[in-house]
């Protein structure tokens, strides 16, 4: 029986993306044209989780848990000639039984998980919008999900495994007070795969899943008109993946991985978009696809272990609207590596880096504008452990690095944005495990 619980608050700034046109005006990358928003948050949770364990080694566990969020947030926009204030309430209920049995069946090992999971959730909106003269509007939006699945695994032979999947989901979701006041979607999906066990440790294998995102409460509500976007619906993949992972030894191995997620219906943020032209939130008219590699290589020698990464993938817009367009948001190029140096005598040094590659800016479905540029961090972390207290000091952005991990399009005139990430900044803390 395990219970777990948390409490968040906060009062943040929120300084907003600068614009071409801010940088050209002199606004410093640390600086803000919008230095009067802000937002509190209270966030706090409770979960009980029983498990029962039956046969040889099969279990049955039924997560329980209650999230209360509340939140108020101001936003000025079009150069603070326009404002909104919101004060949000989330109550989340989630309950998920399930049973997992790894048992025998005519001799062959065999994984079979099946479950139910139900979320009901309801937010209640107090929205004051300023234009010339406030205007307060009162919503409360729901939804409600279920779903039922199962997956086996069944080893074939000891070294070949099939594995199959089915899930059903069912949502519906309420809007009030707004016509329609209901709109429900459900969604069949399926899943399959093989792994074969070709050699101590390593493994090749191929695997087919399709998934689903229900657009979560928040995208259907425009704070920038006080409406509701009963339109947005569910965006869908099918999703494949073949690749190796092999052991050359104990201690050195190399994943490849290829994979291709075709989406229908991709949710994502339009600036023009709404029913005032200033942005929503809106399904992509065309269907994506994104082709990819990744490869990962790791060693581990007696007081040192590396890792190393790569990823290329191919992401373009196939049909309709801006068919043959990349995706934005998606880098063609992304690398990672990450060391771990155990000096002995409880101390720990890890430094790691990433690349990542030009991409053109969230929502430049178009390409109407140039690409983000490409940028390279590195961290660095020495970190002390005695009897069960741990120390650490974290060294974030090492050189000093002047980079925007995140740049969309916004503005009127639409133009290119960026939200600067931090420069060198510290983390000192002590952790206690009992």
């Amino acid at each position: 029986l395990a219970l777990s619980g948390g409490y968040h608050d906060d009062d943040t700034r929120m300084p907003g993306a600068l614009t071409e046109t801010d940088f050209a005006n002199g606004v410093p990358r640390t600086g803000t044209v919008y230095p009067d928003d802000y937002s509190k948050t209270e966030d706090s949770y409770v979960q009980l989780n029983p498990e029962i364990f039956f046969f040889q080694n099969s279990l049955f566990q039924i997560p329980l848990s209650y999230r209360s969020r509340d939140t108020l947030g101001f936003s000025s926009f079009f150069n603070g000639t326009m404002t909104w204030e919101a004060n949000t309430d989330i109550k989340t209920v989630s309950v998920s039984p399930q049973f997992v049995i790894k048992e025998t069946v005519f001799g062959h090992n065999n994984n079979l998980t099946f479950g139910f999971d139900y979320n009901d959730a309801e937010e209640d909106i107090i929205n004051t919008l300023t234009i010339v003269t406030p205007s307060t509007d009162e919503f409360t939006l729901g939804k409600e999900n279920y779903g039922y699945y199962i997956h086996d695994e069944f080893f074939l032979l000891k070294a070949l495994a099939l594995s199959a999947g089915y899930r059903y989901d069912k949502v519906e979701y309420t809007f009030s007070p707004w016509t329609p006041a209901k709109k429900d979607y459900d969604e069949n999906l399926f899943s399959a795969g093989i792994d074969y066990n070709f050699y101590k440790d390593s493994h090749v294998y191929f695997g087919f899943s399709q998934g689903f995102r229900y657009p979560v409460i928040d995208e259907h509500f425009d704070y920038t008109s006080n409406t509701i976007n009963t339109n947005l619906v569910p965006q869908t993949s099918d999703n494949y993946e073949f690749g190796v992972r092999h052991h050359f030894t104990q201690t050195f191995y190399v994943n490849l991985n290829f994979f291709r997620i075709d989406t229908k219906d991709e949710i994502y943020y339009n600036p023009t978009g709404g029913p005032f032209g200033w942005g929503a939130n809106e399904n992509l008219d065309g269907e994506t696809r994104r082709d990819g590699v990744e490869i990962t290589l790791g060693k581990t020698f007696k007081n040192m272990t590396l890792r190393r990464s790569y990823t290329y993938t191919d992401a373009e817009i196939t049909s309709v609207q801006f068919s043959g367009k990349e995706l934005p948001a998606v880098p063609k190029h992304m690398a990672s590596f990450d060391s771990v140096f155990d000096l002995g005598r409880g101390f720990t040094f890890t430094f790691n880096g990433k690349y990542v590659g030009e991409l053109f800016f969230e929502s430049d479905y178009a390409n109407a504008f140039a690409k983000q540029d490409d940028y390279v961090v590195f961290n660095a972390k020495l970190q002390y452990a005695w009897k069960k207290f741990t120390t650490y000091l974290d060294v974030n952005n090492l050189f000093n690095e002047e980079y925007s991990e995140y740049g969309v399009l916004g503005g009127s005139p639409v133009q290119t944005a960026v939200y600067p990430s931090p420069e060198r900044n510290f983390l000192v803390g002590v952790k206690f495990d009992y």
